[in-house]
């Protein structure tokens, strides 16, 4: 039939554009599949699309391996973003690295500074470089304790024949076998009042000051011209201290007499000046010398010779060595038994009080005792006769500690405690004038600051 015909051949041409629109669709979203996923997509030709439309299946050819792909692919990143973010994390740690470098830049500076700081001071350089250093030893004490006696034995234990390398004649045999026998030794004498010296002075302060003459210039009785002495002394110590750095290396020891009235030299400034610009140069060393037959008479008089020399030890913070003179007449036994039984200086506080009828000094004394038991533990002793000579030598028959021993071991602790807490202090200091100088810096941009702000309004 022809109307048939025709119409089936439209049908088909319908078919026929119908399909031929839905391969191009099929091609297109496949073409854009392929152009967003990574994998190169599967070519589809005509018989397998004319199929699957034939059957009505729905299309999702690709969509699931695109979903799962598109679930499982990373998400874009903005680049540009992650650029920014990574400049500024590294911006960010380039700023801590350099106020880090800056900090221990600064620091370091400190510390050079520091350093330069304490190597003016001579002791700490010459204990850093490990260069030989004299032991300075200052005797101090009561009027009439021996202290000048002491120096004169002092000096014959350490006195040293250059010319025919024999030490001098002695009748102590100690001193023969004594390891100081062949140290050499330097005397001073800062007591400005005393008639004659019976050790060799090889510098003496009435070379230098005539104390009668400031008691009629000044109009002075004896301790206030002992005083004015020593100030005027001191004044002039920097040559003491030149002289002593050039002898430095020929001398071990270097003795200090100090004048009989204590309190004219540990309680006065220029004894203070003098001591520390001793300790500054050499290790300094505090000999405080006790009358051993005078403690025996009195348990509140070796009390009161504990307490000044406990004041001593905090006042100059230098070593301190107990030298308890006179053991020829009385032996030191009860006193060291007293330092360390607390009962035993009671029971002699007793006695005296029966005795005596103690009363409010009495009971002042004991507990002043239990106040210094802590002193007595660290201290260190000796007894010594600056007659016979007895316990300055290094005897073998005697276990206790002889007069050297107590220095040496007292140089020793002013190395180990002394400089450092020299040290402390100067780190103090130079960081309180640091700080001092930064407030007067920002004082000064404020009244700056403030000064052109009254400019401005004018």
């Amino acid at each position: 039939n022809p109307l048939s015909s025709s119409i089936n051949s439209d049908i088909n041409d319908d078919d026929g554009d119908d399909n031929n629109q839905s391969v191009k669709s099929l091609q297109e979203r496949a073409a854009a599949s392929a152009a967003r996923s990574p994998s190169k997509p599967k070519k589809l030709n005509n018989a397998s699309l004319s199929l699957l439309l034939s059957t009505k299946t729905p299309i999702t050819i690709g969509t699931a391996s695109l979903q799962q792909r598109a679930a499982t692919a990373p998400e874009p990143k903005n680049e540009k973003l992650d650029d920014d973010n990574n400049n500024k994390k590294k911006s960010s740690n380039d700023d801590v690295n350099n106020k880090d470098n800056n900090n221990k830049k600064k620091n370091d500076e400190i510390d050079e500074e520091e350093r330069d700081m304490m190597k003016k001071v001579p002791i700490i350089g010459r204990l850093e470089e490990g260069i030989k250093t004299p032991t300075c030893v200052i005797v101090v004490g009561m009027a009439g304790s021996g202290k000048t006696t002491l120096m004169t034995q002092l000096q014959d234990s350490l006195d040293f024949d250059e010319d025919n390398g024999e030490v001098n004649d002695t009748e102590n045999e100690d001193h023969k076998n004594s390891r100081h026998r062949n140290k050499k030794g330097y005397c001073l004498n800062l007591d400005p009042a005393t008639l004659s010296v019976p050790f060799g002075a090889s510098i003496d302060i009435r070379d230098t000051v005539d104390y009668k003459e400031v008691m009629k210039q000044h109009n002075l009785g004896p301790n206030g011209a002992i005083m004015t002495s020593l100030n005027l002394f001191a004044t002039k110590f920097d040559q003491v201290l030149g002289i002593l750095e050039k002898r430095a290396d020929d001398v071990d020891y270097i003795l200090v007499d100090t004048p009989g009235q204590i309190e004219a030299f540990t309680w006065s400034a220029s004894g203070q000046i003098m001591s520390e610009a001793l300790a500054s140069s050499f290790p300094t060393v505090l000999v405080f010398v006790v009358d051993t037959v005078r403690c025996a008479s009195s348990p509140s008089t070796f009390m009161s010779n504990m307490l000044y020399a406990c004041s001593m030890l905090y006042r100059t913070r230098l070593p301190l060595v107990v030298a308890f003179n006179k053991i020829d007449v009385v032996p030191h036994d009860f006193v060291m038994d007293w330092m360390q039984d607390y009962e035993a200086f009671q029971e002699a506080l007793d006695e005296m009080s029966t005795d005596q009828n103690g009363g409010y000094y009495s009971s002042l004394t004991r507990s002043l005792s239990l106040v210094l038991d802590e002193f007595y533990s660290n201290l260190k002793c000796c007894g010594v006769s600056a007659v016979s000579g007895d316990g300055i030598y290094d005897s073998k028959e005697n276990g206790e500690s002889s007069f050297w021993s107590s220095i040496d071991a007292a140089a020793q602790e002013f190395e180990d405690e002394y400089v450092q807490d020299l040290k402390l202090r100067m780190k103090e200091q130079h960081a309180k004038k640091k700080a001092i100088a930064r407030a007067h810096i920002a004082k000064l941009q404020r009244d700056i600051d403030h000064d052109k702000e009254q400019k401005g309004r004018i």
